[in-house]
Order: structure tokens, then C-alpha cells, then sequence
């Protein structure tokens, strides 16, 4: 019954993994692709967050004037991570799973020691090979790219700085400002 789990599990992941690298490859829209689920840019919506190093740059490929040879070189380093992403979140589900099946007697005690450190590794090694991916794509970049970028950066947090000051921060902030408690 477990390998059955198992085996299915695994085919559950491989499955997610397809659907993942044939969603992203499809159709390369930019906005409002009903097969990657990324919305659109109109007012009110929540921008989607980006997994992967260079997915926002090459969005913005026309406003930094990105070559052909650097979106392809870029496009690289992206691919690359995906796959080595998809790879770390398989493991990290499999031992994640496996610490859950393990229990709480004192039998178990260095191996669940063992999985938490392994999971923490793997964490660890996926943030890693982030930060090498996006490295590699600021490498890309040419001086008057970056200043670019880091100007637009700028301008986003001013954005989300006023919209935080405008809508509040917290339970008890809203649109009416700071909300005061009542007395007990």
C-alpha cells in the first residue's frame, strides 16, 4: 500500500513538472495567459510573484532594450534554474513527506534529525543556486541596463510605499487610517 502512495506521489510530481515547463514554454504571453494563470496588468489586480531569477527582467526585456543574444542568454540561466528548482521541490516534498510518516517514539529520534537537516540543506542549496542565476543575469546586463532596473525598483517601492501609507499597514488601519483600540 505505501509503494502504491508512493509511486503515485511520484507521478503526481512528475505530472506538476510537465505541466509546469509546458505552461511556462507554451505561448509566451506576456500578460493574461489562461495556460500559466499569470493575470493581467489592469488596475486592481495582484501582481504575481516571481520564482525564478530572471522572470521579471525578461518581462521588462523591451523597456531595458535587451538584445536578442542577452534574452537568449538569459532565457538560459532561467531554464537551467527551473529544472534545478523543480528538481529541489520534488526532494523537498518526498523528505518532507517522510518526516510526517516517521512519528514521535525516541527510535526515531537521528533519523528525523537527519531529514530536518537534509530539508534545511536543500533549502539552503536552492537559495544558492538563485542567487548564482541571478548573478549571472546581472552579468548580462550592461551598466546603463542596471542603472535602469534599479531606477525602475525605485519607483516601484515609492508606489508601494504611498499605497501602504494610503491604505494602512495593519488589522486595525484601513482606508480611514489608524483605528483606535477600545478601552477595556
Amino acid at each position: 500500500m505505501r509503494q502504491i502512495s508512493k509511486m503515485l506521489f511520484g507521478l503526481l510530481l512528475l505530472c506538476s513538472a510537465v505541466s509546469f515547463l509546458g505552461a511556462e514554454m507554451c505561448c509566451g504571453m506576456e500578460e493574461g495567459c489562461p495556460m500559466t494563470g499569470k493575470m493581467g496588468k489592469g488596475k486592481g489586480m495582484m501582481p504575481v510573484r516571481d520564482r525564478s531569477p530572471g522572470e521579471r527582467i525578461l518581462r521588462m526585456a523591451k523597456k531595458l532594450n535587451l538584445t536578442d543574444p542577452q534574452v537568449t542568454q538569459i532565457q538560459g540561466f532561467e531554464t537551467e534554474f527551473k529544472h534545478y528548482q523543480i528538481d529541489r521541490d520534488a526532494e523537498l516534498a518526498g523528505l518532507k513527506m517522510k518526516l510526517r510518516n516517521l512519528g514521535e517514539d525516541e527510535k526515531v529520534l537521528a533519523e528525523t534529525k537527519e531529514l530536518i537537516n537534509k530539508i534545511h540543506q536543500t533549502k539552503a542549496d536552492l537559495q544558492y543556486k538563485r542567487l548564482e542565476a541571478r548573478t549571472k543575469i546581472m552579468a548580462v546586463l550592461t551598466a546603463e541596463q542596471k542603472a535602469q532596473l534599479e531606477s525602475m525598483k525605485e519607483e516601484i517601492m515609492e508606489k508601494m510605499k504611498e499605497k501602504k501609507g494610503k491604505y494602512g499597514k495593519g488589522k486595525r488601519e484601513g482606508r480611514e487610517g489608524k483605528k483606535e483600540r477600545p478601552a477595556k
